[in-house]
């Protein structure tokens, strides 16, 4: 067997492997071998036919096709360890030649792309220096007050931001249709969770009082036969409600019971500190972010394209993972967007190439600086996976294999690194 390696651009390559004389005759002799063990004649039970026999009813090109296909992949193992290739994905294979005498077989190959790094280290981005205002706390107080306020009927015309109870019934040409109906329904003036129009129309009135309210549908509407079309909603309002905030006093940090805080001023030291605690972890996060773009700026790699399409699918899974608990999917999604799903796919690739590339640069660093995980290391990550799904180790061992947990524990050992060196 000889082989021949071409690297072509993009961690792509080409590789030919010849298989000839006597290796391809012994792969002959073999795949006779195996048909003649699945072959069934009158009179001979499956396995059991005399070779000389099978000869007059096995094809030689049936030999031959059976060859090819057992040496494909110990052929191409074989290729891959003499020149050293670390393959990331399902080879394309072709049979350019193929004959009694020698195979020629062609594999499309996708390798692991090799990073070229830039500086990674003495790059001192620090978090920026935080602080609290006292306007910081009333505003982290008046979210608090809106949190503990009553809604308590009130006489009179609703006004924006009152939540009112009503009764609603959509007409289209004259005919209601399906999901336009609710009863005492609670909707807050101002939300913008109705049709554009609709909340605005039920402003100045009051508690018993009908009205028809006129609305037009979003033209990237999901129900699609209501898309862009005219409709009338015929509603009873119940009740007209408005929020009583909380006087700011000790009896209402007791409300709050914010850690323990018995006073109002207890109440706003405590939130202070919150504010301040919350600043600093921001601070720090939009530091690593800001080191980890610049060390991945700094580094070049040729992102193989089939990276990036697996990651989008993998973004993208992720994403309707997310809306499934909200009784949403993707398709949906698009529709309240107006995305198309050509647009939405773009830019899941958009983030899917900076995460591959965030990766490999982390990885490559991992094995510049010979940051490999310790056996101990690696069973301690085994043990808080556990601990978090709350399944034995031996479930998440079963999961993930040790490779996996390697690789990302080398790539947290990388920017912490990176942000010490």
């Amino acid at each position: 067997m000889s082989s021949t390696w071409t690297k072509n651009e993009n961690s792509t390559g080409e590789l030919l492997v010849v298989v000839e004389g006597q290796d391809w005759q012994n792969a002959q002799d073999a795949a006779f071998r195996k048909l003649t063990r699945n072959l069934e004649l009158p009179g001979f039970r499956k396995g059991t036919v005399p070779p000389a026999m099978a000869k007059n009813h096995i094809k030689n090109d049936q030999i031959i096709a059976q060859a090819a296909n057992d040496l494909v992949e110990p052929s191409l193992v074989a290729a891959v360890e003499e020149f050293n290739l670390d393959i990331i994905a399902q080879p394309e294979v072709e049979i350019p030649a193929m004959d009694g005498s020698h195979i020629e077989y062609k594999f499309t190959l996708t390798l692991r792309p090799e990073v070229t790094l830039g500086e990674y280290k003495g790059l001192n981005i620090k978090p920026e220096e935080v602080s609290v205002s006292e306007e910081d706390v009333d505003e982290e107080v008046k979210q608090l007050q809106q949190r503990y306020a009553e809604l308590v009927i009130k006489d009179g015309e609703a006004e924006d931001g009152d939540t009112v109870v009503l009764d609603f019934e959509g007409f289209k040409d004259g005919k209601p249709f399906e999901g336009g109906k609710g009863e005492n329904h609670e909707l807050v003036l101002g939300s913008n969770t109705f049709i554009p129009g609709f909340e605005d129309q039920l402003i100045g009135m009051k508690a018993g009082e009908e009205k028809d309210i006129e609305v037009t549908f979003p033209e990237n509407y999901s129900a699609k036969e209501l898309a862009g079309q005219p409709a009338t909603f015929h509603v009873l309002l119940h009740d007209v409600k408005q929020r009583v905030l909380p006087e700011l006093d000790d009896d209402f940090a007791k409300d709050v019971n914010h850690h323990g805080a018995e006073t109002y001023q207890a109440l706003r030291e405590d939130l202070k500190g919150h504010l301040l605690q919350e600043a600093k972890v921001k601070a720090q996060n939009e530091a690593d972010s800001r080191l980890m773009d610049t060390i991945v700026d700094n580094a070049t790699v040729e992102i193989p394209q089939v990276m990036i399409d697996e990651e989008t699918d993998r973004l993208i899974d992720d994403f309707a993972r997310r809306l499934a608990p909200q009784g949403l999917n993707v398709e949906t999604f698009l529709n309240f967007t107006g995305t198309s799903e050509e647009d939405f796919r773009k830019h899941m690739s958009e983030d899917a190439r900076k995460q591959v590339k965030t990766r490999l640069v982390l990885n490559a660093i991992g094995h510049q600086e010979n940051l490999e995980p310790t056996p101990e290391e690696i069973e301690s990550e085994y043990q808080s996976l556990a601990a978090r799904y709350a399944v034995s180790e031996e479930q998440v061992k079963q999961q993930i294999h040790e490779s996996a947990i390697a690789y990302d524990l080398r790539l947290r050992k990388a920017f912490d690194f990176v942000k010490e060196a």
